[in-house]
């Protein structure tokens, strides 16, 4: 038998994505709603999103960070080389 795949959401709002090769065997998780395909597929859509984005949030802030450590070190009369070494700073590539 194909493995079948269901979404449920949790009594805490989250979504979780079950998948399964004897259907209804994995139970609900206590508080859980049942989705549709469509409605879960959505959901899980949304939270993938909202993952990226955090993730890229994050990427960010820490290039901010290594930039100005960078800048910091080339202030204090670092070399170059060494300052990108010590900072972790890569500059972005010429468009």
């Amino acid at each position: 038998m194909p493995d079948t795949t269901r979404y449920v959401r949790t009594a805490s709002g989250s979504v979780m994505e079950i998948v399964e090769s004897d259907p209804g065997a994995a139970g609900m998780p206590e508080g859980g709603q049942e989705l549709t395909d469509e409605e879960g597929q959505a959901a899980w859509a949304e939270a993938e999103a909202r993952v990226t984005a955090y993730a890229e949030q994050l990427r960010a802030a820490d290039d901010a960070r290594h930039e100005a450590a960078y800048n910091a070190l080339l202030e204090a009369g670092i070399p170059e080389p060494v300052a990108r070494d010590i900072s972790g700073y890569q500059r972005a590539p010429a468009p």
